[in-house]
């Protein structure tokens, strides 16, 4: 089993679905929370914050498994990924690589920068 919690973080550039990246789509939280519960995560509560003009916005979602955000700049075709779970009673990782692929599915960018970290005690 994986000891250290697994930490991954993406920037999409070039996102050819910008429509998705503006606040002013209604549907987009609904569905970025339906990918993370396809992906396997358990949500718990989330927090959702507008940016004007641009409509670009923050999506912050605690989930039993710890937590991920969205954060936009639609302005730019860009957005940025940040998934965390932790590994103590059972390894999550597969939920972690499972919401990476379902929100590259559903942004599409044309670039990807992706990094990776086991966080925490690896023992």
């Amino acid at each position: 089993m994986i000891r250290g919690h697994r930490h991954i973080s993406l920037d999409f550039s070039g996102c050819q679905e910008i429509e998705k990246l503006k606040s002013r789509n209604k549907n987009t939280v609904r569905d970025i929370l339906a990918l993370a519960r396809n992906a396997g995560c358990t949500i718990r509560k989330y927090h959702f914050d507008r940016f004007a003009p641009e409509e670009g916005y923050t999506l912050v979602v605690s989930i039993s498994e710890s937590h991920f955000a969205v954060i936009t700049w639609p302005e730019r075709s860009f957005i940025n990924v940040d998934i965390f779970v932790c590994n103590y009673t059972k390894d999550n990782s597969l939920v972690a690589l499972g919401l990476e692929r379902l929100l590259r599915e559903f942004f599409r960018p044309k670039k990807i920068m992706r990094w990776e970290k086991l966080r925490g005690p690896h023992d």
